[in-house]
């Protein structure tokens, strides 16, 4: 029985090479090891999946770990027991931390894939419809080059042999790309870093995280301005807390080599309650190293990306839209008649890096 906090060795069929034909690039082997359709629904990622028989719907989040919500098993008639029979486990992210179980899965379908007699954590609220029954996790993804390609509703799992940075983003459009950190053993998480009008901090990619937020300390010290006139906003996590969110003005936000002016983004105190750690687990510490901002859906969604661990890179191509919070919408004033109406508030598109070879 394996434990989806270690799984490491998925297998599909029909694995296709995106890269490599050619002698002048036979060194370079990018072999596509599973495909999976996602949908966007409900401001989220959503990947069809089946368990033990039964069609639900996943959250595809590089951000947190594989987990069924508290109220899933009831709905999939799955029971639930703690870790080795007595060992109580707490998880943690935005609004705090959660008592934790475990559910044994018979088969959980996704893609290509099929997984036998494994273990999800059953923990927290279900802040979605009735359908969706938990989260895809990074302890899945990160075994692997992922490309999120929201526009066309797929994420690609591959393995990169002898490829070089430019072979590794094989779309063929001009790309960024940004340095990811090595994948630690304990408490993996995918980290890149974010300048915020100058200011670097380190920034968890999370496709789980409908839009890209930023905690008050980075943008206090990025001096960036809070917008009065924009509406406050609850944020909900797995934790039994709401978090307030203002947002704020940045004059730029760098990732990697590109550059987004003039931008707008969410400011909250994401993890005020986690504070505490429970015996037994890694899940939910408060540690100095926490990033500082988590990389939302916002950016996947205006970006083509790959997520390379073999290559500790991450490569995007801008495809379009706001590439974080839209800008205002103008308020509409009295005008004269035949006046023309004021233009629409708009963002600049960012300033990639120059096109590769």
């Amino acid at each position: 029985m394996r434990w989806m906090l270690g799984l490491a060795a998925l297998a599909a069929a029909g694995g296709a090479s995106l890269a490599g034909s050619g002698s002048a690039q036979a060194a370079c082997q990018l072999q596509q090891v599973g495909e999976l359709p996602v949908v966007f629904a409900e401001g989220h990622l959503l990947l069809p999946t089946s368990i033990d028989g039964q069609p639900a719907m996943m959250v595809a989040e590089t951000g947190g770990t594989s987990a069924l919500y508290g109220d899933s098993p009831q709905k999939l008639g799955i029971t639930t027991h703690r870790f080795n029979g007595t060992r109580s486990l707490t998880v943690g992210g935005i609004g705090g931390l959660a008592d934790a179980q475990l559910a044994t899965i018979k088969e959980l379908r996704f893609g290509k894939f099929t997984i036998h007699n494994t273990e999800l954590l059953v923990a927290g609220k279900n802040p979605h419809s009735a359908t969706v029954m938990g989260n895809i996790g990074e302890d899945v993804f990160y075994n692997y080059d992922m490309e999120i390609d929201v526009a066309h509703g797929v994420i690609r799992l591959l393995k990169a042999t002898g490829c070089s940075d430019a072979e590794m983003p094989y779309w063929g459009a001009a790309y960024s790309q940004a340095p990811l950190e090595p994948i630690r053993d304990i408490n993996p998480r995918l980290i890149t870093t974010l300048t915020l009008n100058g200011h670097e901090v380190r920034a968890q990619l999370d496709t789980g995280a409908p839009g890209t937020w930023i905690t008050p300390a980075a943008a206090s010290a990025a001096g960036a301005r809070e917008d009065a006139a924009a509406p406050a906003r609850a944020l909900r996590g797995i934790g039994a807390h709401s978090v307030d969110s203002s947002v704020y003005v940045f004059d730029t936000v760098g990732i990697g080599d590109e550059t987004i002016k003039n931008t707008r983004m969410r400011v909250a105190d994401l993890f005020r309650y986690n504070t505490i750690e429970k015996a037994g687990t890694h899940l939910g510490r408060d540690t100095s190293d926490r990033p500082r901002a988590l990389i939302g859906l916002d950016f996947f969604r205006s970006h083509r990306v790959m997520i390379s661990p073999s290559h500790n890179k991450i490569y995007f191509s801008y495809i379009g839209g706001p590439v974080f919070l839209p800008p205002p919408r103008a308020v509409a004033q009295a005008q004269p008649v035949g006046s023309p109406a004021p233009a629409p508030a708009t963002q600049p598109p960012p300033t990639p890096a120059s096109p590769q070879p």
